[in-house]
């Protein structure tokens, strides 16, 4: 049977090749390239999007792929897999000379680049603003008592001192917009770092799974590929956003202490007696999270394993009658999954509930000593300001253990990448002085024949050749040595 050639429709094609130019010449199109500093502080290059969306609502329809914004180039998984795949080079050669281990997290500092340090200042910066919220506040309250006590500044005074009150307003009503503004371009920052990280691990992943030999493709599965490019590069993604918490959370804490100890004196060391004393249950928790993590991906590889291997022999599955035997497997390994999931899940509430609590326990007893043992005056702008302050270390306290948490997980992903990415890969082109790369318009490969002398060949190890001695017919006319060192 002769088998008919397709006619490709030329109007198909040319609307074709139309959308492979645009897909291809979006990044220069990206609205954010070509916006000002004061829009992309605000987001207003973002506002097309946004007017579309309004306008497609309107007509009760969603919006579509072609609807979005084009990413920039930075933003690309053909810039980002480059850069990654250089420094992870960088560090085997660097770990293989001092006899250490490559990281994931050394590797991916390029990838983050200025962006992701600037916005660790950024992060300062705004714990700063956040700082003069409860010293401001002190400052207004002190003004309206004294206002009410019958204090009024003198028509003599200095403006500062007779508009006190409207200015010190105006500082507080500046820092809190200052705060949003940068906590917004902040978490931009480090969850568009985070996302080009995800993006590097699962190329990089995906391209060492094309580059294994033989004898290491045999220790790797299915499963655990995917999982690798999903899962253990999701976890990494959702710690780098909580990187600039754990040293911010402490920076926070010592300054919510100071602000404190100008307010109430000594007795906030109560507080933070309590706090310390809540550390180290902390730390039991943050400990058993990680190892719970470890254990549940074992689970996760082989339930994932199992589902691929009956999705791709799912003839074979449906001729032999093997769906129940499947469904036990997969079950099987989703029960364990889940048991170590909900130990997971127990221990997070626990620690979350246990340090959101910690705050109001921190204030009642700092308010206890301050009252009974300091015999200090609870006055209204030394009451509120302290709650203020107060509640502003509950933030910290809150995000300390959730930032400790994706860490473990992030730990345990980022061991099995390292992994999986030192596993021995076929040698690359160019690596070697005697290799060379064939194009395809060499004349010397239009003869039909493979000619080879004195090769090294390499087969389940790239490090260790064959010993092979052979003879076989290069043409017709004669016979060469074929050897193998």
């Amino acid at each position: 049977m002769k088998q008919g050639k397709t006619k490709r429709n030329p109007e198909i094609t040319s609307n074709m090749e139309e959308d492979q130019v645009k897909h291809t010449d979006n990044t220069d199109q990206s609205p954010e390239t070509t916006a000002n500093s004061v829009s992309r502080l605000l987001y207003y290059w973002v506002q097309p999007l946004f007017r579309r969306a309004s306008d497609l609502h309107k007509e009760n329809r969603a919006l579509e792929q072609e609807d979005l914004l084009a990413l920039t180039n930075s933003d690309l998984g053909k810039t980002i897999s480059p850069v990654f795949e250089a420094a992870w080079r960088n560090q085997q050669a660097a770990a293989g000379a001092d006899g250490g281990s490559s990281s994931v997290f050394q590797a991916l500092r390029p990838v983050l680049g200025k962006r992701f340090i600037f916005a660790g200042f950024i992060k300062l910066f705004n714990t700063c603003l956040q700082f003069l919220f409860p010293i401001l506040l002190n400052a207004i309250l002190i003004f309206i008592e004294e206002t009410q006590d019958g204090n009024l500044a003198g028509d003599d005074d200095a403006w500062h001192v007779k508009y006190r009150g409207y200015w010190l307003s105006i500082l507080l009503f500046l820092a809190m917009g200052a705060k949003a503004v940068t906590e917004n371009f902040y978490f931009h920052c480090v969850y568009r770092g985070s996302y080009q990280a995800r993006v590097a691990v699962s190329l990089a992943v995906y391209n060492k799974s094309l580059r294994l030999t033989s004898s290491e493709r045999q220790k790797t599965t299915l499963g655990e590929l995917i999982n690798l490019m999903q899962v253990d590069a999701s976890k990494i993604e959702m710690f780098l956003p909580q990187f600039h918490v754990l040293w911010d959370g402490a920076f926070q804490i010592v300054g919510y202490m100071a602000i404190l100890y100008s307010l109430i004196g000594w007795p906030c060391f109560a507080g933070l007696l309590i706090m310390l004393l809540a550390g180290p249950g902390q730390g039991v928790i943050m400990k058993r999270l990680y190892g719970l993590n470890r254990f549940m991906v074992k689970h996760t590889d082989e339930r994932v394993k199992t589902t691929n291997e009956a999705v791709q022999g799912i003839r074979c599955v449906k001729m032999y009658s093997w769906e129940q035997s499947f469904q036990k497997l997969i079950s099987k390994g989703r029960t364990g999954e889940l048991d170590v999931l909900r130990k997971i899940s127990y221990l997070r509430g626990f620690s979350r509930a246990y340090m959101g609590a910690l705050p109001g326990v921190v204030a009642v007893a700092s308010f206890v000593v301050y009252a009974v043992v300091y015999k200090g005056n609870v006055e209204a702008s030394t009451l509120f300001a302290a709650l203020v302050a107060f509640g502003q270390l509950r933030f910290p306290l809150l995000f300390y253990p959730m930032a400790l948490a994706t860490y473990a997980q992030a730990a345990v992903s980022a061991r099995r990448v390292e992994s999986f990415l030192g596993l021995k890969e076929v040698k690359r082109m160019g690596e070697s002085g005697d290799e060379q790369v064939y194009s395809r318009n060499d004349t010397t490969l239009k003869k039909g024949e493979l000619v080879a002398k004195n090769a090294t060949i390499y087969w389940s190890d790239p490090n260790i050749p064959i010993d092979v001695v052979a003879t076989d017919i290069i043409n017709d006319s004669e016979k060469k040595n074929f050897c193998g060192r």
